[in-house]
């Protein structure tokens, strides 16, 4: 698959959460990606004089199917200070981003007979819902599951959509709050370790795993002791 590098233009911008904002830039037509891929983008820093400027890059997965043409979605999470963050918060409808992309083997795997389990925490559900947006146009789905967590619902994005999925068993955990809400069939005050801590899964259960560090590398070495021998995927945001 060949790597495009170019300006994206940003197409909408919206706020899906705390401190989260949504963009959808204009795909050109020769971008191909995986579901589960990501982009690398680059940010200027410095005071832009040619003598001391520099650049910074930084690498975000897309959100949307690799099936939809017309926009790449992204959801960056604003961090005060943050140089990429900075731009994202300024950015508007026309705005252009230099992007290298698509990157990265986290994508699905082609076993036919494979349970999909999907593990996130924060913004780490971009790539996942990238990869269950595309199983669910397959014309025979796999069986998928979904553990989406983290402090209490208003710091998640796109918690309607996976509560309006029926074709998807989603639970949902808030390790802050107790306040569920709408979605208080499916959620629960826990952090997503508990989940797989109660759950039965079968033989051909593969784990799709994506968030912070410290959540990646605690849900990693849990499945390892509790299934050994068990597919794990994962991808680290730092």
């Amino acid at each position: 698959m060949k790597i495009w590098e170019g300006n994206l233009e940003l197409k909408s911008v919206e706020i899906v959460a705390h401190e989260t904002k949504k963009f959808r830039f204009v795909r050109p037509a020769e971008f191909e990606f995986e579901a589960g891929q990501f982009v690398s983008m680059r940010f200027d820093v410095g005071n832009f004089s040619a003598e001391k400027k520099s650049t910074v890059w930084r690498a975000y997965s897309i959100a949307s199917e690799s099936s939809e043409k017309n926009f790449l979605e992204f959801i960056v999470r604003i961090i005060p200070g943050g140089i990429a963050s900075g731009v994202f918060d300024a950015a508007v409808p026309g705005t252009k981003i230099w992007t290298k992309g698509g990157f990265g083997n986290f994508v699905r795997s082609e076993n036919s007979d494979a349970e999909l389990i999907f593990c996130a925490t924060g913004t780490g559900i971009a790539p996942l819902r990238s990869m269950i947006r595309e199983e669910l146009l397959e014309k025979n789905p796999r069986k998928m599951k979904l553990f989406f967590g983290g402090r209490e619902p208003a710091d998640l994005a796109y918690l309607d959509e996976f509560f309006a999925e029926k074709k998807v068993a989603t639970k949902f955990g808030f390790s802050r709050s107790d306040d569920f809400g709408k979605f208080a069939e499916i959620a629960s005050h826990c952090r997503i370790t508990s989940f797989l801590e109660t759950e039965n899964f079968g033989k051909t259960a593969e784990f799709y795993v994506c968030g912070n560090g410290s959540m990646v590398l605690e849900t990693v070495e849990f499945l390892k002791e509790k299934m050994p021998g068990t597919k794990i995927f994962h991808e680290r945001f730092t």
